[in-house]
């Protein structure tokens, strides 16, 4: 008996399995959509809360207190986050990472005292 030569492979099946390995590359190309969205929703909420920690002790708009935040960030050379996490947690905003020559941090001047407090 002769033996009959491989026969093509169904092209419905070439494209099922091409379609599969796109699919597979879009899930795991949203999936890291997700990771990155879920870390940019977190950082969006510790900028949120810093913003309202620098509002209440400033005593300041959420714009002004937002750009006291990224003014703190630029000058320290570290991420808005970071810095918003460091306010949150100490509730202090402070400019400088290091103490200057004079030994005391440099921190963002508040609002000017009311009269009669010191």
């Amino acid at each position: 008996m002769a033996q009959e030569a491989p026969s093509d492979p169904d092209p419905r099946l070439t494209a099922a399995e091409v379609r599969i390995s796109e699919l597979d590359t879009e899930l795991e190309t949203a999936r890291r959509h997700i990771v990155d969205l879920t870390a940019a929703l977190e950082s969006n909420r510790e900028i949120g809360a810093a913003i309202g920690v620098v509002m209440a002790t400033r005593e300041v708009d959420s714009e002004a207190a937002f750009d006291l935040l990224r003014q703190a960030s630029q000058a320290r050379h570290t991420k808005l986050r970071d810095v918003a996490r460091e306010v949150v947690t100490t509730r202090r905003l402070v400019v400088a990472p290091e103490a200057p020559p004079n030994g005391r941090a440099r921190a963002v001047p508040g609002p000017p005292p009311q009269p009669g407090e010191r």
